[in-house]
């Protein structure tokens, strides 16, 4: 049996299991419109912008909502670009996005500097109902938290994450009480002289926590000191994780949402387990 004499569920299963790779992804849009009706949910499932170039390309993409004919009907599917993204990666340079926010109501998950915060909650859709992680890759200004903070409808996009996750440690922290649903909260510990109790008052703005994750970068056993700052901090509340930082790159966070990458929740949770806490 020759492929187009294939039935259609066959033909899809096997086009999108070799769409879940980016580079195959963007092969098979070239096959025929009606693979590439197929492919391109998964080519922009999970987008990094970690240069210019990649910012205003995808811009210009996202203008892009031509019909493409699907395979096995008459009828052509016409879907913007945005409505296809889950997990978004923007680092420090650019172009302006604001305009692009309101494309993508279904993020799950996004990675963005801290400076590009309140440029996000002023431009994005008053709520995400499918976000629910956000890691900040830098500190920011100073300025942030308190913008933030000045208006409560800039809150509201980040109403429903549950995953939040600082890759540098915050100059002031986010509106917490903005988040209802956070579950999980990670940050790098401040110095291995950080005591326990000092992280108190941030347990008890956060009622919904399940997990504080602190990653911690001590030398010059940064492992032995880990397990150390491990057992102290869960003795003091069993909520309170310590794991070794590791290095983060686009490629990392790549991995993690869209490939079963381990994060860093998981890497707590085997950390604490090895050491039998």
């Amino acid at each position: 049996m020759s492929f187009p004499e294939l039935p259609y569920d066959v033909v899809e299963s096997i086009l999108i299991h070799a769409a879940s790779r980016a580079s195959t992804a963007l092969t098979l849009c070239l096959v025929a419109s009606w693979v590439r009706n197929i492919a391109v949910p998964h080519l922009f499932h999970t987008v990094v912008l970690d240069s210019y170039e990649k910012h205003l390309s995808f811009l210009e993409n996202l203008r892009l909502a031509r019909p493409q004919p699907s395979y096995g009907t008459a009828a052509p599917a016409t879907i913007p670009l945005g409505q296809h993204l889950r997990h978004l990666y923007v680092d420090s340079s650019g172009a302006d996005m604001h305009a692009m926010y309101a494309q993508c109501p279904r993020l799950e998950s996004l990675a963005l500097p801290a400076s590009r915060l309140i440029a996000f909650a002023t431009s994005a859709p008053r709520v995400f109902p499918r976000l629910r992680s956000l890691t900040v890759l830098t500190h920011g200004p100073s300025s942030v938290a308190p913008a933030l903070y000045a208006n409560p409808e800039r809150v509201r996009p980040f109403a429903g994450i549950s995953h939040l996750q600082f890759r540098a440690l915050p100059t002031n922290p986010l509106p917490f009480e903005g988040m209802p649903l956070l579950t999980h909260l990670a940050q790098p510990l401040a110095a291995p002289g950080v005591l326990p109790h000092e992280f108190d008052d941030l347990l008890a703005r956060c009622a919904a926590l399940e997990m504080l994750v602190l990653t911690a970068s001590v030398q010059p056993e940064p492992d032995t000191a880990c397990r150390l700052l491990a057992v102290v901090f869960r003795a003091h509340e069993k909520r309170m994780y310590v794991v070794p930082r590791t290095a983060s790159s686009p490629a990392e966070w790549r991995r993690e949402v869209d490939h079963g990458g381990t994060s860093v929740w998981e890497r707590a949770a085997r950390f604490r387990l090895d050491l039998s806490l």
